[in-house]
C-alpha cells in the first residue's frame, strides 16, 4: 500500500494540515463557482454569499417540516376537514392580508427590521407545530392545523418584505444570476432535507420521529433568518405620494383601486392577469397527478421517488444554466417559452398509460419548470413600480393565493364525474390560455436581458 508523503516524513500533524488546505480549497472553489465574478462591491458580494447560504438552510427547512405537515397532521387524528383547512387555510389568509401587508412594509424606511421579525416569529410557529402533540394530546392534528394558518400572518410579511427587499440587496444586473443558483442550492437542500428525515420518521416511534423531523426543519428556518439578518441593506427614503398610484388605499381590495391600477400601470396589470390565470391551471392539476399517478396508472411509491428525484435534478440543472440563458433571450421570451412548454405536461401526463413516457415528461418538467420559477419572478422585479414594490408584490401575490386556493377545490371536487384524465387536459388548456396572455400582452419595456449583458 502506498503510504502519503505527510506519513512518510514522519510529521503527525502532516495529514491533519493536508485536509485542511483540501477544504480550505473546495471551499475557495464552491465560492468562486456560486459567486458571480467581478462584484467590485464588497457589500453586495457578501449579500450574494448570505443570500446562497440562507436558501441553503431554507431548502432543508422545505425539505423537512413543509413535507410532513400533512401527514403529521393526518397521524394525530386530523379529519379531512382539518387537513384541507391546513392545505387551503394560509392561501385563504393571503388572498385577504397581503393587500394591508404589502402598505405596511411600504410605510417603512428601514426595511430590514420589520423583516427580520416577522421572519423569527413565523420560524417560531415551527417549534411549537413540533410540540403540538403535547400541547394538546386530544386535539394535536387540530391545533397543527390552526397553528399553520396563524402563521400565514407573519409569512405573508416576510414574503411581501423579502420580495421588495432582494432588488436593494443585490444589483440589478446580477439579480437574475442569483435567483438562479439560489432555486438550484434550493432544490438541493430540499431533498437532502427529506432524505435526512426519512429514517427518522421509520425508526424513531411516533409521535417523536415526527417531532424529530419538526425540530431539525426549525433549527434549519432560525439559521435561515439568521443569515438573513446578516444582510446590508440601504434604507429607502420616505415615500412620495406622486410617484404612482397605490394599488389599494384601504385594507382590502377595492373596485376603484383596480381600475386605477389597471389605468395607471398596464403592463403589470395585464403581467398579473396572466399569472393568474396560468396558475389557475397549474395548482388546478397539482392534486390530480398524485390521484392519477396511484389510482390509475397503480405507480409504486419507488416510482414516485425516482419522478420526484429526476424532476429535481433536471431544475438544479436548468437553474444553474438559467442565467446565461435569460442573457441571450430576457426574461420575457424565456417566461413565454417556458410557460408553454409547462402547459404541456398535464396534458402528456393524462395521455400516458405507463410509467416510462413519466419520465421524460418529468425531465422535461423540471427543467422547463425551473426557468418559468425564476423569469416569473425577475418578471414581477421588472414590472411592479420600484417606489411601491412591496404594495405591488402583495397585491400579485394575493391573486395568486386566490388561485392556489380555489383551483384545487374546483378540481378534486369535479374529479369524481368528470374523470381525473380529463380536468387534468382541461388545467393544461387554462394554462395554454395564461400562455396566450404572457405572450400577447408581456410585450414591454421592462425586460432584464439589457440590464444583464452588463455582466
Amino acid at each position: 500500500m502506498e503510504t502519503s508523503p505527510a506519513l512518510a516524513g514522519q510529521n503527525p500533524r502532516g495529514l491533519v494540515c493536508q485536509g485542511k488546505d483540501m477544504f480550505s480549497s473546495w471551499r475557495k472553489t464552491l465560492a468562486h463557482l456560486l459567486v458571480p465574478e467581478g462584484i467590485a462591491d464588497p457589500v453586495e458580494a457578501s449579500n450574494v454569499r448570505l443570500l446562497y447560504v440562507e436558501v441553503a438552510w431554507w431548502g432543508v427547512a422545505l425539505g423537512t417540516y413543509l413535507s410532513y405537515l400533512t401527514v403529521f397532521a393526518a397521524r394525530l387524528g386530523a379529519s379531512n376537514f382539518w387537513i384541507g383547512l391546513l392545505s387551503a387555510g394560509p392561501a385563504l389568509v393571503s388572498i385577504f392580508w397581503l393587500l394591508p401587508a404589502g402598505r405596511l412594509v411600504e410605510r417603512q424606511t428601514r426595511q430590514m427590521p420589520i423583516l427580520i421579525r416577522c421572519m423569527f416569529t413565523s420560524r417560531a410557529f415551527v417549534l411549537l407545530m413540533a410540540l403540538a402533540p403535547w400541547l394538546s394530546p386530544r386535539h394535536g392534528g387540530e391545533l397543527l392545523a390552526l397553528l399553520v394558518i396563524v402563521q400565514a400572518i407573519p409569512s405573508g410579511i416576510v414574503n411581501v418584505a423579502f420580495t421588495a427587499m432582494l432588488p436593494d440587496a443585490v444589483s440589478a444586473e446580477r439579480l437574475g444570476a442569483v435567483v438562479s443558483v439560489r432555486n438550484a442550492i434550493m432544490a438541493v437542500t430540499s431533498t437532502l432535507g427529506t432524505l435526512v428525515s426519512v429514517p427518522l420518521l421509520a425508526w424513531v416511534p411516533f409521535p417523536a420521529n415526527y417531532q424529530a423531523v419538526m425540530a431539525l426543519g426549525f433549527l434549519s428556518a432560525y439559521l435561515s433568518a439568521y443569515y438573513v439578518s446578516r444582510l446590508r441593506v440601504p434604507d429607502r427614503p420616505a415615500l412620495d405620494p406622486d410617484l404612482g398610484p397605490r394599488p389599494t388605499h384601504r385594507p382590502f381590495l377595492s373596485l376603484r383601486a383596480v381600475r386605477g391600477v389597471w389605468q395607471e400601470q398596464q403592463e403589470y396589470a395585464w403581467f398579473v392577469v396572466a399569472a393568474f390565470v396560468f396558475h389557475l391551471g397549474l395548482y388546478g392539476a397539482i392534486p390530480l397527478f398524485s390521484i392519477y399517478w396511484v389510482r390509475e396508472l397503480h405507480l409504486s411509491d419507488a416510482w414516485i421517488s425516482v419522478l420526484t428525484v429526476v424532476w429535481n435534478a433536471s431544475s438544479v440543472l436548468a437553474s444553474l444554466a438559467a442565467p446565461a440563458l435569460i442573457r441571450r433571450q430576457g426574461n420575457r421570451r424565456v417566461l413565454a417559452w417556458s410557460s408553454a412548454a409547462l402547459a404541456l405536461y398535464p396534458i402528456g401526463t393524462a395521455c400516458s398509460r405507463s410509467a416510462y413516457p413519466l419520465l421524460f415528461l418529468a425531465l422535461a418538467g423540471g427543467v422547463v419548470g425551473a426557468l418559468m420559477g425564476i423569469t416569473l419572478f425577475n418578471r414581477l422585479i421588472e414590472v411592479a413600480p420600484a417606489a411601491r414594490r412591496a404594495s405591488y408584490v402583495g397585491l400579485y401575490n394575493a391573486a395568486i393565493n386566490g388561485a392556489v386556493f380555489g383551483a384545487p377545490l374546483v378540481t378534486t371536487t369535479l374529479a369524481g364525474a368528470k374523470g381525473v384524465a380529463t380536468l387534468m387536459i382541461a388545467s393544461g388548456v387554462v394554462r395554454i390560455l395564461g400562455w396566450l396572455l404572457f405572450l400577447v400582452r408581456g410585450k414591454g419595456k421592462g425586460d432584464a436581458r439589457s440590464g444583464m449583458e452588463r455582466q
